[in-house]
This record gives C-alpha cells, sequence and structure tokens, in this order.
C-alpha cells in the first residue's frame, strides 16, 4: 500500500527539550546548578539520589531569541537560546 502525504500537511512541533548530564554525584549537581546558575530546586529519584530534574527559565528577547545567561567560573558570560520562529 503506497501512502500519500498532503502538500499542507504540518511537520510535528518541538515543544521542549531536556538535557541529560552525567554525574558523579547528584547532590552536589544539584547545588552547583542551583547557586551557581539560578536553576530551580531539583527532584531527585533514588537513594541514594541518582538522578535529578531541574529547569531555569528563559526569556522571549526583542531580537527574536529565546535565551538565558550563564556567568562560568572563569567569568565567561555564556548564552543559551533559542531562535524564535516568526509570527
Amino acid at each position: 500500500m503506497r501512502r500519500t502525504r498532503h502538500p499542507k500537511q504540518q511537520m510535528p512541533k518541538f515543544l521542549e527539550s531536556a538535557t541529560i548530564l552525567e554525574m558523579k554525584d547528584a547532590i552536589a549537581s544539584e547545588i552547583f546548578y542551583r547557586e551557581k546558575l539560578c536553576f530551580r530546586p531539583g527532584v531527585f529519584f533514588s537513594d541514594p539520589p541518582t538522578f535529578c530534574i531541574t529547569s531555569r527559565a528563559i526569556e522571549d528577547q526583542d531580537y527574536g531569541c529565546r535565551n538565558f545567561d550563564v556567568r562560568e567560573p572563569d567569568g565567561h558570560l555564556i548564552g543559551i537560546g533559542q531562535k524564535l520562529a516568526k509570527g
């Protein structure tokens, strides 16, 4: 059976993402992200914790980007973001 694609069929939209980082100490990592990078308090899983979910607020900027900035220990300012769809 041959499948036909409708010319105006919309592609799925990407709504959220999650980054997974390997860590040696979930509690120490959560403290770093919360205290140094202004992330929200994390939710821990297992006992002792081996996994943590945390997040951070992002802002829509007038220049068409959704982003946040992080100042790392050497003083470099790192911008993390995504381009907003025009509309």
